[in-house]
């Protein structure tokens, strides 16, 4: 069954209109690995939760349509950029592990202070 496609949508982009390598490679990659998942499950939540809360309000809005909710409170471009920097520079589980023990104590003087207020 072919997709439907809002009616505004004059031509549905490829991956090979991306002016980059990085952005074609990155496309395929995610055309090829959504269809395995789960259209409810957490990655595709995430993905499309993501980018909604960057991308332009049109964009936002076709999210939205599909019944996904943009994260909203406080993602803008840094902090994508924070977490693409992140995710690059995670190797295996023990980075996962050190960050979170690093980052942890900085998470709970925030909600402390908060609570303060």
């Amino acid at each position: 069954m072919m997709p439907v496609f809002p009616k505004e949508w004059e031509d549905v982009p490829s991956c090979s209109d991306f002016r980059n390598e990085k952005m074609r490679h990155v496309c395929q990659m995610l055309k090829n690995w959504i269809p395995d998942y789960d259209s409810r499950g957490d990655f595709v939540r995430v993905l499309l939760g993501l980018l909604g809360a960057v991308s332009s309000d049109e964009m936002t809005e076709e999210v939205e349509a599909l019944g996904y909710r943009p994260l909203e409170e406080g993602i803008g471009w840094h902090e994508l950029d924070m977490l693409g920097q992140t995710i690059d520079a995670i190797r295996d589980r023990t980075d996962v592990n050190q960050l979170l023990k690093t980052l942890i104590p900085t998470v709970i003087e925030l909600q402390d202070r908060e609570r303060r207020r």
